[in-house]
């Protein structure tokens, strides 16, 4: 295999990027602690 240039790539390692280990819910709802008075006072939006 050496002499026919035949040889395995290196397999990479799983690098976690994420500290997923976390007590909170997923999807905090910080909204529900706030009062609203007036009109656009809280502006609410999606990422996905």
């Amino acid at each position: 295999m050496r002499d026919q240039a035949m040889h395995l790539r290196c397999q990479r390692r799983l690098v976690a990027t994420t500290a997923s280990d976390h007590n909170e819910s997923l999807f905090l709802e910080r909204s529900r602690e706030l009062e609203v008075d007036v009109p656009n006072q809280l502006w609410v939006g999606n990422l996905t």
